[in-house]
């Protein structure tokens, strides 16, 4: 699946935000702008889709969530997404989107208002084919190849008509309905690392040969199993951790289980053994003269494998998207370069978006897909980017004319904006 535009609206104070998906895409803004709020909008909406309707539900009225800016208060949440995937060995692009009303006053609202679904050949002069038609209680879908988009089916307020069509199991573009409702897109944001990399472990669950992240109690028990079932992708990995982290030398995952090293417990047979386990990473710096746990790196260290490990996870899953937060922070800006390489080719087939305070990636990403975050007076999050390629030239020649590089002028006048947000607006999309 190759996603190509993801649009979200309604959601704190989100009016509406669309990004057209290249391989690297940066949200630029300032502290508490909504660049967060952007990623958890797309997480929210991609949870909804597999959601169960009492889920559904509940996930319509978490309080946190709703849009209650003056500008965008009662908004309908929605989620739009683009893809291009194959479909009976042909390429087609798909349009996928849902809305529903947040919980207003005493328990009204809560109600899925539209949802569309089209499809068509990628080639030239082909037409948009609707097989999900749904406006309010009126759901209607395409029963058969040749037919019209009109065959109706009841439908309640907190079900989504995706869903319960794939329930059907017969329709013909049945295999499209599963993509849509299995997507898994990965967020990444400031997490604890004792939780990431400490957690024992109480799942006897075997992981499966391709090895989602998400699945895993925690990073080390990740490790450990990449390592037992590919070890020339843990290779890899440990390539990748020693470019980035210079002063470590070795790595060695172990794992420690609980039950055979003690002897305490019943005697006899017994039906079932309780697991307890740890998974730890044990880690040798070239300065120190022992091997010490991971969790004593720091903390940006144990991000910076944190982001490795999902980077090369959603390449073996087939992730479309994985997004991490302020990716800069992580990493010496002397490394920056270095680790978008690293990712770039761990997640070869992922598009990756990123959130930055600050246009010093511009050095080393394509700016067509930087969306920047003008301020306003109504502290809502609107995202643009450079108005195409003649204001890119604009930009480059007053650049020059200051003598600055391209990334240091848009550093400058993304600074300026914030007094005046006109300077950068004159380069933005209307």
């Amino acid at each position: 699946m190759n996603v190509k535009r993801l649009t979200i609206q309604g959601f704190r104070n989100l009016d509406s935000v669309s990004i057209e998906l290249g391989k690297f895409n940066v949200l630029i803004a300032f502290n508490n702008y909504g660049k967060s709020n952007v990623l958890r909008a797309i997480d929210f909406g991609a949870r909804f889709l597999k959601a169960s309707p009492r889920e559904k539900y509940h996930l319509m009225a978490i309080k946190n969530f709703l849009p209650i800016n003056k500008q965008n208060a009662g908004k309908d949440f929605l989620f739009d997404i683009e893809f291009i995937t194959f479909f009976n060995s042909v390429e087609y692009i798909i349009k996928y989107k849902y809305s529903f009303t947040w919980i207003q006053g005493e328990g009204e609202g809560r109600k899925i208002t539209s949802e569309n679904l089209q499809v068509k050949r990628n080639e030239k002069k082909q037409q948009f084919r609707s097989l999900i038609k749904r406006d309010g209680i009126k759901a209607l879908y395409l029963s058969s190849p040749n037919g019209r988009c009109d065959s109706k089916l009841p439908i309640e307020d907190d079900e989504l008509l995706l869903n319960k069509l794939e329930l059907i199991g017969t329709l013909f573009y049945q295999e499209i309905l599963e993509k849509i409702n299995n997507i898994n897109l990965k967020i990444n944001s400031s997490l604890d690392m004792d939780s990431l990399f400490g957690r024992i472990d109480l799942s006897p669950k075997v992981p499966d040969n391709q090895l989602d992240i998400d699945e895993f109690s925690s990073v080390s028990k990740f490790i450990y199993h990449l390592k037992s079932i590919h070890p020339d992708r843990f290779s890899i990995l440990l390539d990748a951790i020693y470019s980035l982290l210079p002063n470590v030398e070795q790595i060695e995952p172990v794992e420690i289980d609980f039950n055979e090293s003690s002897s305490l417990g019943d005697e006899g047979d017994i039906p079932f053994s309780i697991p307890d386990k740890i998974y730890e990473i044990r880690i040798k710096e070239r300065t120190n003269n022992q091997a010490t746990s991971i969790r004593l790196l720091s903390s940006g260290s144990q991000r910076i494998i944190h982001i490795l490990c999902m980077a090369m996870s959603a390449q073996m899953c087939k992730v479309p998207l994985v997004a991490f937060e302020e990716l800069e922070n992580s990493i010496h800006p002397s490394l920056l370069q270095r680790l978008l390489i690293i990712l770039d080719s761990l997640a070869e087939d992922v598009k990756i978006l990123l959130t930055s305070h600050s246009p010093y990636l511009l050095q080393y990403l394509d700016i067509k897909n930087f969306y920047f975050g003008i301020p306003n007076d109504d502290n809502l999050a609107m995202f643009q980017r450079i108005s195409g390629k003649a204001k890119e030239k604009k930009l480059v020649r007053d650049a020059l004319e200051l003598e600055l590089s391209l990334g240091e002028y848009i550093f400058d006048l993304f600074l300026e904006s914030k007094e005046e947000p006109e300077i950068l607006q004159q380069y933005m999309h209307a």
